[in-house]
Protein backbone atom coordinates (compact mmCIF):
# COMPACT_ATOMS: atom_id res chain seq x y z
CA UNK A 1 0.00 0.00 0.00
CA UNK A 2 2.64 2.05 0.89
CA UNK A 3 4.48 1.79 -2.28
CA UNK A 4 1.41 2.05 -4.80
CA UNK A 5 0.64 5.20 -3.04
CA UNK A 6 4.14 6.92 -3.43
CA UNK A 7 4.35 6.11 -6.97
CA UNK A 8 1.09 7.44 -7.80
CA UNK A 9 1.49 11.18 -10.09
CA UNK A 10 -1.17 12.75 -7.81
CA UNK A 11 0.40 11.79 -4.55
CA UNK A 12 0.30 15.48 -3.32
CA UNK A 13 -2.95 15.76 -4.41
CA UNK A 14 -4.23 12.49 -2.07
CA UNK A 15 -7.77 13.14 -0.45
CA UNK A 16 -8.18 10.55 1.93
CA UNK A 17 -7.57 6.65 2.30
CA UNK A 18 -10.37 4.36 3.25
CA UNK A 19 -10.12 0.93 4.38
CA UNK A 20 -13.21 -1.27 4.89
CA UNK A 21 -12.94 -4.82 6.15
CA UNK A 22 -13.75 -7.33 3.53
CA UNK A 23 -12.78 -4.85 0.57
CA UNK A 24 -9.49 -3.83 -0.99
CA UNK A 25 -8.17 -0.84 0.60
CA UNK A 26 -8.55 2.21 -1.76
CA UNK A 27 -6.70 5.83 -2.35
CA UNK A 28 -9.34 8.82 -3.41
CA UNK A 29 -7.63 11.78 -5.68
CA UNK A 30 -9.37 14.43 -7.64
CA UNK A 31 -9.15 11.93 -10.84
CA UNK A 32 -10.70 9.27 -9.05
CA UNK A 33 -10.02 6.41 -6.43
CA UNK A 34 -7.25 4.20 -7.07
CA UNK A 35 -6.70 1.07 -5.52
CA UNK A 36 -3.45 0.38 -3.36
CA UNK A 37 -3.69 -3.42 -3.33
CA UNK A 38 -5.18 -6.64 -4.69
CA UNK A 39 -5.54 -8.18 -0.72
CA UNK A 40 -8.82 -7.35 1.26
CA UNK A 41 -8.39 -5.44 4.67
CA UNK A 42 -8.58 -7.98 7.49
CA UNK A 43 -8.80 -7.45 11.04
CA UNK A 44 -5.19 -7.18 11.82
CA UNK A 45 -4.69 -4.56 9.13
CA UNK A 46 -7.60 -2.20 11.40
CA UNK A 47 -5.85 -3.04 14.62
CA UNK A 48 -2.56 -1.81 12.97
CA UNK A 49 -3.68 1.27 11.79
CA UNK A 50 -6.01 2.24 14.80
CA UNK A 51 -2.58 1.21 17.08
CA UNK A 52 -0.69 3.79 15.47
CA UNK A 53 -3.24 7.16 15.79
CA UNK A 54 -4.85 8.74 19.18
CA UNK A 55 -8.20 7.71 20.96
CA UNK A 56 -11.03 8.16 18.87
CA UNK A 57 -13.70 9.96 20.61
CA UNK A 58 -17.55 10.26 21.23
CA UNK A 59 -18.11 11.15 17.23
CA UNK A 60 -15.27 8.30 16.20
CA UNK A 61 -12.98 10.75 15.03
CA UNK A 62 -9.20 10.21 15.94
CA UNK A 63 -6.11 11.82 15.08
CA UNK A 64 -2.00 11.78 15.24
CA UNK A 65 -0.54 14.51 17.48
CA UNK A 66 0.40 17.79 15.95
CA UNK A 67 -0.71 16.99 12.40
CA UNK A 68 -3.80 17.85 10.58
CA UNK A 69 -4.95 14.71 9.51
CA UNK A 70 -8.27 12.88 10.60
CA UNK A 71 -8.94 9.46 10.71
CA UNK A 72 -12.91 8.69 11.46
CA UNK A 73 -14.19 4.98 12.57
CA UNK A 74 -17.15 2.71 11.27
CA UNK A 75 -18.27 0.22 13.58
CA UNK A 76 -20.27 -2.56 13.69
CA UNK A 77 -23.58 -2.67 16.02
CA UNK A 78 -21.47 -4.57 18.64
CA UNK A 79 -18.97 -1.36 18.94
CA UNK A 80 -15.85 -2.55 17.10
CA UNK A 81 -13.77 -1.35 14.31
CA UNK A 82 -14.52 -2.22 10.53
CA UNK A 83 -13.71 0.58 8.68
CA UNK A 84 -11.12 3.93 8.35
CA UNK A 85 -11.77 6.69 6.67
CA UNK A 86 -7.95 8.70 6.76
CA UNK A 87 -8.33 11.84 5.85
CA UNK A 88 -5.28 13.97 4.81
CA UNK A 89 -5.04 17.36 5.95
CA UNK A 90 -2.72 19.90 4.10
CA UNK A 91 -2.33 23.63 3.35
CA UNK A 92 -3.50 24.70 -0.13
CA UNK A 93 -1.71 27.67 -1.12
CA UNK A 94 -3.51 30.66 -2.91
CA UNK A 95 -6.93 30.49 -1.68
CA UNK A 96 -6.38 32.66 1.54
CA UNK A 97 -4.83 35.18 -0.35
CA UNK A 98 -8.55 36.45 -2.07
CA UNK A 99 -9.47 37.47 1.20
CA UNK A 100 -7.19 39.49 2.42
CA UNK A 101 -8.71 43.00 2.42
CA UNK A 102 -11.91 41.62 4.13
CA UNK A 103 -9.46 40.38 7.16
CA UNK A 104 -7.95 43.29 6.92
CA UNK A 105 -11.32 45.37 7.19
CA UNK A 106 -12.46 43.30 10.66
CA UNK A 107 -15.30 42.14 8.67
CA UNK A 108 -17.27 38.60 10.50
CA UNK A 109 -16.76 35.91 7.55
CA UNK A 110 -19.11 32.98 7.60
CA UNK A 111 -17.52 30.52 4.66
CA UNK A 112 -20.55 28.43 2.79
CA UNK A 113 -19.73 25.55 1.03
CA UNK A 114 -20.35 21.42 0.51
CA UNK A 115 -18.01 19.17 2.43
CA UNK A 116 -14.55 18.63 1.18
CA UNK A 117 -14.12 22.34 -0.79
CA UNK A 118 -11.51 23.67 1.77
CA UNK A 119 -13.52 25.79 4.29
CA UNK A 120 -11.55 24.54 7.67
CA UNK A 121 -8.14 25.08 5.28
CA UNK A 122 -8.89 29.01 4.11
CA UNK A 123 -10.14 29.04 8.22
CA UNK A 124 -6.74 28.05 9.24
CA UNK A 125 -4.59 30.09 6.88
CA UNK A 126 -6.45 33.21 7.79
CA UNK A 127 -5.91 32.85 11.14
CA UNK A 128 -1.81 31.97 11.23
CA UNK A 129 0.65 31.70 9.08
CA UNK A 130 2.26 29.34 6.72
CA UNK A 131 5.13 28.12 9.27
CA UNK A 132 4.07 25.18 9.66
CA UNK A 133 3.32 23.60 6.19
CA UNK A 134 7.14 23.13 5.83
CA UNK A 135 7.25 19.45 6.62
CA UNK A 136 6.40 16.29 5.75
CA UNK A 137 4.20 14.16 8.15
CA UNK A 138 2.59 10.47 7.04
CA UNK A 139 -1.30 9.40 7.55
CA UNK A 140 0.42 6.98 9.79
CA UNK A 141 3.69 7.26 11.78
CA UNK A 142 5.62 4.63 10.17
CA UNK A 143 4.51 5.06 6.64
CA UNK A 144 7.23 7.12 4.69
CA UNK A 145 4.50 8.70 2.01
CA UNK A 146 5.23 12.33 1.91
CA UNK A 147 1.07 13.63 1.70
CA UNK A 148 2.28 17.45 2.32
CA UNK A 149 4.35 19.07 -0.86
CA UNK A 150 7.23 20.81 0.36
CA UNK A 151 6.83 25.12 0.47
CA UNK A 152 8.66 27.53 1.71
CA UNK A 153 7.30 30.64 3.78
CA UNK A 154 7.14 33.00 0.87
CA UNK A 155 4.26 31.37 -1.03
CA UNK A 156 0.94 33.11 -1.43
CA UNK A 157 -0.48 31.24 1.52
CA UNK A 158 1.23 33.40 4.00
CA UNK A 159 -0.19 36.61 2.92
CA UNK A 160 -3.15 36.05 4.52
CA UNK A 161 -2.31 33.40 7.11
CA UNK A 162 -0.53 35.93 9.71
CA UNK A 163 -3.44 38.81 9.43
CA UNK A 164 -5.14 37.88 12.44
CA UNK A 165 -3.18 35.84 14.83
CA UNK A 166 0.21 37.01 13.67
CA UNK A 167 0.50 40.25 11.96
CA UNK A 168 -2.50 42.36 13.48
CA UNK A 169 -1.64 40.30 16.75
CA UNK A 170 -4.90 40.38 17.88
CA UNK A 171 -6.11 38.00 20.58
CA UNK A 172 -7.86 34.91 18.54
CA UNK A 173 -9.41 32.01 20.09
CA UNK A 174 -9.89 28.98 18.04
CA UNK A 175 -13.30 26.77 19.19
CA UNK A 176 -11.93 23.24 17.71
CA UNK A 177 -14.56 21.04 18.28
CA UNK A 178 -13.51 18.20 15.67
CA UNK A 179 -9.88 19.31 16.56
CA UNK A 180 -9.39 19.69 12.45
CA UNK A 181 -8.30 23.36 12.83
CA UNK A 182 -5.61 22.73 15.85
CA UNK A 183 -4.77 19.14 14.92
CA UNK A 184 -5.17 16.20 17.26
CA UNK A 185 -3.31 15.86 20.67
CA UNK A 186 -2.87 19.19 23.77
CA UNK A 187 -0.37 20.83 22.12
CA UNK A 188 -1.59 22.51 18.59
CA UNK A 189 -0.50 21.92 15.02
CA UNK A 190 2.16 25.53 14.50
CA UNK A 191 -0.34 26.16 11.53
CA UNK A 192 -2.19 28.45 14.11
CA UNK A 193 0.46 30.52 14.73
CA UNK A 194 0.10 32.13 17.91
CA UNK A 195 -3.92 32.03 18.01
CA UNK A 196 -4.96 29.56 21.31
CA UNK A 197 -7.25 26.58 20.84
CA UNK A 198 -10.28 25.51 23.46
CA UNK A 199 -10.87 21.99 22.45
CA UNK A 200 -14.50 20.58 22.34
CA UNK A 201 -15.01 17.43 24.42
CA UNK A 202 -17.99 16.76 22.37
CA UNK A 203 -20.39 18.20 19.45
CA UNK A 204 -23.16 18.85 21.79
CA UNK A 205 -20.77 21.22 24.43
CA UNK A 206 -20.11 23.25 21.36
CA UNK A 207 -21.96 26.42 21.98
CA UNK A 208 -21.34 26.45 25.76
CA UNK A 209 -17.39 26.58 25.30
CA UNK A 210 -18.45 29.56 22.68
CA UNK A 211 -19.78 31.64 25.38
CA UNK A 212 -17.44 30.77 27.89
CA UNK A 213 -14.53 31.48 24.95
CA UNK A 214 -15.95 34.89 25.08
CA UNK A 215 -16.58 35.16 28.99
CA UNK A 216 -12.95 33.71 30.49
CA UNK A 217 -10.53 34.36 28.05
CA UNK A 218 -11.23 38.04 26.54
CA UNK A 219 -10.53 37.15 22.58
CA UNK A 220 -11.06 39.55 19.87
CA UNK A 221 -11.70 37.19 17.08
CA UNK A 222 -13.37 33.98 17.70
CA UNK A 223 -12.97 31.06 14.74
CA UNK A 224 -15.92 28.37 14.66
CA UNK A 225 -15.46 25.28 12.37
CA UNK A 226 -18.67 24.95 11.69
CA UNK A 227 -21.91 25.99 12.90
CA UNK A 228 -24.55 22.92 12.71
CA UNK A 229 -27.34 23.37 15.00
CA UNK A 230 -29.63 26.00 16.24
CA UNK A 231 -27.88 26.58 19.67
CA UNK A 232 -24.49 27.03 18.10
CA UNK A 233 -26.13 29.73 15.65
CA UNK A 234 -28.00 31.50 18.93
CA UNK A 235 -24.15 31.51 20.25
CA UNK A 236 -22.76 33.19 17.63
CA UNK A 237 -25.26 35.69 16.95
CA UNK A 238 -24.59 36.39 20.91
CA UNK A 239 -20.83 36.19 20.49
CA UNK A 240 -21.30 39.03 17.48
CA UNK A 241 -23.87 41.46 19.46
CA UNK A 242 -20.49 41.89 22.31
CA UNK A 243 -18.48 43.43 19.28
CA UNK A 244 -16.42 40.27 18.82
CA UNK A 245 -15.03 39.28 15.00
CA UNK A 246 -16.33 36.06 14.08
CA UNK A 247 -14.90 33.51 11.59
CA UNK A 248 -17.14 30.20 10.83
CA UNK A 249 -18.11 27.81 8.22
CA UNK A 250 -21.56 26.38 7.18
CA UNK A 251 -22.10 23.37 5.48
CA UNK A 252 -24.56 24.84 1.95
CA UNK A 253 -23.93 25.67 -1.55
CA UNK A 254 -25.09 29.05 -1.66
CA UNK A 255 -26.73 31.82 0.85
CA UNK A 256 -30.28 30.11 -0.72
CA UNK A 257 -29.70 27.09 1.40
CA UNK A 258 -29.23 28.93 4.96
CA UNK A 259 -32.03 30.82 4.26
CA UNK A 260 -34.17 27.40 4.06
CA UNK A 261 -32.46 25.82 7.02
CA UNK A 262 -34.53 26.59 9.46
CA UNK A 263 -31.77 25.49 11.95
CA UNK A 264 -29.23 28.43 10.55
CA UNK A 265 -31.10 30.96 9.03
CA UNK A 266 -30.22 33.06 12.55
CA UNK A 267 -26.96 33.87 10.96
CA UNK A 268 -28.44 35.57 8.28
CA UNK A 269 -30.85 37.41 10.44
CA UNK A 270 -33.71 34.94 10.67
CA UNK A 271 -36.86 35.19 8.10
CA UNK A 272 -40.27 36.17 8.78
CA UNK A 273 -43.59 36.17 7.00
CA UNK A 274 -45.06 39.86 6.33
CA UNK A 275 -48.51 40.18 4.88
CA UNK A 276 -48.65 43.16 2.28
CA UNK A 277 -51.98 45.59 1.10
CA UNK A 278 -53.65 44.73 -2.15
CA UNK A 279 -51.56 48.12 -3.95
CA UNK A 280 -47.62 46.99 -2.86
CA UNK A 281 -48.12 43.16 -3.46
CA UNK A 282 -50.16 44.29 -7.25
CA UNK A 283 -46.85 47.22 -7.56
CA UNK A 284 -44.20 44.41 -6.59
CA UNK A 285 -45.81 41.60 -9.01
CA UNK A 286 -46.02 39.08 -5.78
CA UNK A 287 -48.29 37.18 -3.45
CA UNK A 288 -49.77 39.74 -0.36
CA UNK A 289 -47.46 37.49 1.95
CA UNK A 290 -44.15 37.72 1.60
CA UNK A 291 -40.79 36.93 3.25
CA UNK A 292 -38.33 39.27 4.85
CA UNK A 293 -35.28 39.10 6.97
CA UNK A 294 -36.49 39.38 10.38
CA UNK A 295 -33.64 41.09 12.33
CA UNK A 296 -29.41 42.29 11.64
CA UNK A 297 -27.25 39.03 10.41
CA UNK A 298 -24.79 37.60 13.08
CA UNK A 299 -21.93 38.06 10.05
CA UNK A 300 -21.20 41.35 7.87
CA UNK A 301 -19.74 39.07 4.94
CA UNK A 302 -20.21 35.48 3.17
CA UNK A 303 -18.02 33.24 1.37
CA UNK A 304 -19.33 30.82 -0.85
CA UNK A 305 -16.46 28.80 -1.78
CA UNK A 306 -17.04 26.97 -5.26
CA UNK A 307 -13.77 25.68 -5.33
CA UNK A 308 -9.80 25.69 -3.67
CA UNK A 309 -8.81 28.29 -6.17
CA UNK A 310 -12.70 30.52 -6.58
CA UNK A 311 -14.71 32.00 -4.25
CA UNK A 312 -18.02 34.27 -4.55
CA UNK A 313 -17.76 37.61 -1.97
CA UNK A 314 -21.11 38.99 -0.37
CA UNK A 315 -19.65 41.51 0.63
CA UNK A 316 -22.90 42.56 2.68
CA UNK A 317 -24.56 39.87 3.89
CA UNK A 318 -27.86 41.58 5.03
CA UNK A 319 -28.18 43.03 1.29
CA UNK A 320 -27.72 39.51 -0.20
CA UNK A 321 -30.74 38.28 2.19
CA UNK A 322 -32.63 41.02 1.27
CA UNK A 323 -32.43 40.89 -2.60
CA UNK A 324 -33.14 37.14 -2.68
CA UNK A 325 -35.95 37.47 -0.43
CA UNK A 326 -37.75 40.35 -2.61
CA UNK A 327 -36.93 38.57 -5.65
CA UNK A 328 -33.67 40.43 -6.94
CA UNK A 329 -30.25 39.09 -7.79
CA UNK A 330 -27.99 39.81 -5.31
CA UNK A 331 -24.76 41.74 -5.95
CA UNK A 332 -21.45 39.11 -5.91
CA UNK A 333 -18.01 39.38 -6.62
CA UNK A 334 -16.30 36.40 -8.22
CA UNK A 335 -12.56 36.16 -7.14
CA UNK A 336 -10.37 33.74 -8.72
CA UNK A 337 -6.77 32.25 -8.35
CA UNK A 338 -4.90 31.99 -11.04
CA UNK A 339 -1.91 29.22 -12.28
CA UNK A 340 0.79 31.95 -11.76
CA UNK A 341 -0.78 33.07 -8.23
CA UNK A 342 -2.07 36.60 -9.54
CA UNK A 343 -5.52 37.71 -8.62
CA UNK A 344 -9.08 37.76 -11.11
CA UNK A 345 -12.45 39.52 -9.95
CA UNK A 346 -14.82 39.98 -11.86
CA UNK A 347 -16.80 42.50 -10.35
CA UNK A 348 -20.68 42.37 -10.05
CA UNK A 349 -23.49 40.02 -11.45
CA UNK A 350 -26.35 41.48 -13.33
CA UNK A 351 -28.70 43.72 -10.65
CA UNK A 352 -32.15 44.57 -11.63
CA UNK A 353 -35.03 45.94 -9.29
CA UNK A 354 -37.79 47.90 -9.76
CA UNK A 355 -37.79 51.33 -7.88
CA UNK A 356 -40.25 52.22 -4.98
CA UNK A 357 -40.81 55.38 -6.41
CA UNK A 358 -42.67 54.58 -10.32
CA UNK A 359 -44.01 51.27 -10.38
CA UNK A 360 -43.02 50.69 -13.85
CA UNK A 361 -39.15 52.09 -13.62
CA UNK A 362 -36.08 49.90 -14.39
CA UNK A 363 -33.46 50.57 -12.33
CA UNK A 364 -30.62 48.12 -14.05
CA UNK A 365 -27.04 48.42 -12.84
CA UNK A 366 -23.98 47.92 -14.89
CA UNK A 367 -21.97 44.49 -13.72
CA UNK A 368 -20.01 42.05 -15.52
CA UNK A 369 -21.57 38.17 -16.18
CA UNK A 370 -20.84 35.53 -14.48
CA UNK A 371 -20.48 32.16 -16.58
CA UNK A 372 -21.80 30.09 -14.09
CA UNK A 373 -25.35 29.02 -13.16
CA UNK A 374 -26.46 28.41 -9.93
CA UNK A 375 -29.02 25.72 -9.34
CA UNK A 376 -32.67 26.19 -8.37
CA UNK A 377 -32.73 29.77 -9.84
CA UNK A 378 -34.81 30.51 -13.20
CA UNK A 379 -32.98 32.42 -15.55
CA UNK A 380 -34.28 34.67 -18.54
CA UNK A 381 -31.45 35.79 -21.01
CA UNK A 382 -30.30 39.55 -20.47
CA UNK A 383 -28.08 42.06 -20.43
CA UNK A 384 -28.17 45.34 -22.17
CA UNK A 385 -26.48 48.97 -22.09
CA UNK A 386 -28.55 52.31 -19.84
CA UNK A 387 -28.72 53.59 -23.43
CA UNK A 388 -30.77 51.35 -25.26
CA UNK A 389 -33.19 52.28 -28.12
CA UNK A 390 -35.78 51.08 -30.00
CA UNK A 391 -33.16 50.73 -32.76
CA UNK A 392 -31.38 48.29 -30.51
CA UNK A 393 -34.60 45.96 -30.30
CA UNK A 394 -34.82 45.49 -34.09
CA UNK A 395 -31.26 44.58 -33.87
CA UNK A 396 -32.33 41.39 -32.08
CA UNK A 397 -30.25 42.46 -28.69
CA UNK A 398 -30.33 39.51 -26.41
CA UNK A 399 -31.89 40.22 -22.87
CA UNK A 400 -31.28 38.48 -19.38
CA UNK A 401 -33.06 38.46 -16.94
CA UNK A 402 -32.75 36.93 -13.57
CA UNK A 403 -36.35 36.37 -11.25
CA UNK A 404 -35.41 34.99 -7.97
CA UNK A 405 -37.91 33.74 -5.20
CA UNK A 406 -41.18 35.02 -7.26
CA UNK A 407 -44.27 32.75 -7.70
CA UNK A 408 -44.90 32.13 -11.40
CA UNK A 409 -41.61 34.10 -12.66
CA UNK A 410 -42.46 34.14 -16.17
CA UNK A 411 -45.40 36.09 -15.73
CA UNK A 412 -44.12 38.84 -13.95
CA UNK A 413 -40.89 38.89 -16.45
CA UNK A 414 -43.62 39.44 -19.23
CA UNK A 415 -45.95 42.12 -17.51
CA UNK A 416 -42.33 43.89 -17.41
CA UNK A 417 -41.49 43.86 -20.80
CA UNK A 418 -44.50 44.43 -22.09
CA UNK A 419 -44.48 48.05 -19.89
CA UNK A 420 -41.11 48.32 -21.38
CA UNK A 421 -42.13 48.37 -24.82
CA UNK A 422 -45.37 50.05 -23.81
Amino acid sequence: MRIRVSEHPELYELIEVVMDLGRKPLARFPSGDFSLSDCQITVHHIEHATSQVGDFAVDNRAGISRTLHRISAIRNRKGAIIGLTCRVGRAVSGSANLLQDLVQDGASLLFIGPPGVGKTTIIRLIVAGPVAFNTYRPIFPRWKVLIEKPTSPSLSNGEIARVLANDYKKRVMIVDTSSEIGGNGDIPHPGIGNARRMQVPNSEMQHKVLIEAVENHMPQVIVIDEIGTKLEAMAASTIAQRGIQLVATAHGVTIENLIMNPSLEMLIGGVQNVTLGDEEAHRRGVQKTVLERKGPSTFSCAVEIVSKTELRVHHSLEATVDAILSGRIPNVEIRRMQHDGSKETVEKEFFAETSSDEEDEMMVEDAMEVTEERTGKIQFISEFPPNIGEDCWEDGLLIRLYVYGVRHPHLVVLNRLFSLWS
